[in-house]
């Protein structure tokens, strides 16, 4: 009966050990995560604001409507204004997703 109680300390022993450095490694990787989350969301916001400020640029500089009136130069200047119209909405959803997310 002795040996049994001690085995069962000795399994008991171990697991909790291995289950505190688990731990302890999960936390470190969710540190970790945190930091890299963390970057990413400042370097979205950072491409967001150039973005926005090639687009007021563009406008700035076709302010006759000259680039856009251009068949060849117009379509690529209509491309660009929609691949940045297109990111900016993506970049706001998102936030509106992690919004929302922290909410619940």
């Amino acid at each position: 009966m002795n040996i049994i109680l001690m085995l069962l300390l000795l399994v008991t022993s171990i697991t909790t050990v291995f289950l505190i450095v688990r731990s302890i490694q999960l936390l470190k990787s969710i540190d970790r995560l945190e930091e890299d989350v963390n970057y990413l969301e400042e370097s979205i916001f950072s491409f967001k604001e150039r973005l926005m400020q090639a687009q007021i640029r563009m406008k700035t500089i076709d302010i006759r409507g000259a680039f856009e009136s251009d068949d060849e130069v117009g379509y690529v200047f209509k491309e660009l204004q929609d691949i940045i119209t297109d990111t900016n909405k993506f970049i706001e959803e998102l936030y509106e997703r992690n919004d929302n997310e922290e909410k619940i």
